[in-house]
């Protein structure tokens, strides 16, 4: 995480209730603070497309991920590299992966976004300058879990 202290962790309290549903809001929220969840239009601004159809076409094609919140589709920031204004190749081998081992990709942006110690307690979000690593991490769990 960065050092921005006023973003919630995703990670529930310890002692604390909450209701899968909740847990779920604040991972949400967690992720819109951090990485910002865009739309179409702001997508394809931060990628330098003209139609936003054309995010929704990336989508549908499986190279981008969503969630679907409030009847809209809302695209995690994470998976443009700033500096091309491109989507991260390795999200179109991570939602190949998920898909094979039939996951939903929710479930795929909360692990991206959580510690993990087969990472030595680093995010794979943080990681994604070295798809190898990620990709084999994210096929072993999604192995490991069928």
């Amino acid at each position: 995480m960065d050092s921005n202290n006023d973003v919630e962790s995703p990670e529930p309290v310890p002692g604390q209730e909450t209701s899968s549903r909740e847990a779920a809001e604040a991972m949400w929220r967690f992720v819109h603070a951090e990485f910002g969840l865009l739309t179409s239009q702001e997508m394809a601004l931060q990628l330098g497309i003209a139609d936003p159809d054309d995010v929704r076409r990336l989508y549908s094609e499986g190279r981008l991920v969503a969630i679907h919140r409030g009847g809209r589709v809302l695209y995690p920031g994470f998976q443009i590299d700033p500096e091309s204004r491109t989507i991260l190749p390795v999200f179109h081998d991570l939602l190949r992966a998920a898909e094979e081992a039939v996951r939903h990709e929710s479930a795929m942006i909360s692990w991206l976004v959580r510690p993990s110690s087969s990472l030595d307690g680093a995010r794979p979000v943080d990681l994604l300058d070295d798809p190898e690593r990620i990709l084999a991490e994210a096929r072993t769990l999604l192995n490991a879990g069928s």
